[in-house]
């Protein structure tokens, strides 16, 4: 998949996306699939892409610390308004306050870990 993306003129972290769309979901192909590679993923290849992600930024080239500053302000604002915003929505929707503010807690980790891949 890595090679056919790469063919395709895009990003090779496009493979894993366009595999989880051809490979259809539940058993037996799907959940096969997931129960083999989930070790795999979730132990070894996530945590060497968190690492690569880190070692590859260089916080030395920052030449403006107030432009900085004022980009994570930002951030963090737009951090608190999906949390509350997806709690708000969770509770409209009658689902506890705890799976509510769970289900904010991991939307905003994923917007994390996408805002990392982009900036590096």
């Amino acid at each position: 998949m890595a090679f056919i993306t790469d063919a395709l003129g895009q990003v090779y972290q496009l493979a894993p996306f366009l595999l989880g769309l051809i490979i259809p979901d539940g058993p037996p192909l799907g959940a096969t699939l997931t129960a083999k590679t989930e070790f795999l993923v979730s132990e070894l290849l996530l945590p060497v892409f968190f690492f690569l992600i880190g070692n590859s930024v260089n916080v030395f080239l920052i030449d403006d610390w107030t432009k900085f500053a004022k980009l994570q302000i930002i951030i963090l604002v737009l951090f608190v308004t999906k949390i509350v915003g997806v709690t708000v929505a969770g509770l409209y929707c009658k689902i506890s306050l705890k799976n509510s503010l769970s289900l904010s807690m991991i939307m905003s980790i994923y917007e994390g870990y996408n805002r990392a891949y982009y900036l590096s």
